[in-house]
């Protein structure tokens, strides 16, 4: 396995073929976004997403997860129109992975008020795992959802 030294993180190869599960090779350009995504991310970081999340593409195809690989991981429901940019997909990918790494709630389970405190917390983790150069695919994104920053134009 290579390890980048200088950034503390995994590269995306390493990521991509010894980190994903083989379910993700069903979608492959998912499983490429997935890994440049949590090429960001310190080892650990990336470790406790994997461990804590199964990512699940929807394209439409139904399709059969069993038990024993999901292991008390949270569902991550990633809609395809979202992966059509690959920025806004790494955006997309951190912010929800997000959630499951700092096990956050449900949103409709928690009040309005809490939602909003859990996806700023969110919004922080993915600014601080990305490099300054996404800000702007950021912050568009943090505009159209619910946080404190949510439906401002």
């Amino acid at each position: 396995m290579t390890i980048d030294s200088t950034s503390g993180s995994y590269s995306f190869d390493d990521i991509y073929e010894n980190k994903l599960d083989d379910c993700y090779r069903f979608y492959d350009d998912f499983a490429g976004l997935l890994a440049r995504a949590l090429s960001y991310v310190s080892y650990d970081d990336a470790d406790r997403i994997l461990e804590s999340a199964f990512f699940v593409p929807y394209y439409g195809d139904s399709w059969h997860i069993s038990p024993s690989l999901i292991q008390r991981r949270s569902f991550i429901i990633i809609d395809a129109k979202d992966l059509e940019d690959a920025d806004d997909a790494i955006v997309t990918i951190l912010h929800e992975a997000g959630h499951a790494y700092l096990q956050h709630g449900t949103c409709s389970k928690v009040s309005t008020e809490l939602m909003r405190q859990q996806e700023d917390e969110c919004w922080a983790l993915v600014r601080r795992w990305l490099p300054d150069s996404f800000g702007g695919t950021i912050d568009h994104a943090e505009r159209l959802g619910s946080g404190s920053q949510g439906n401002q134009q």
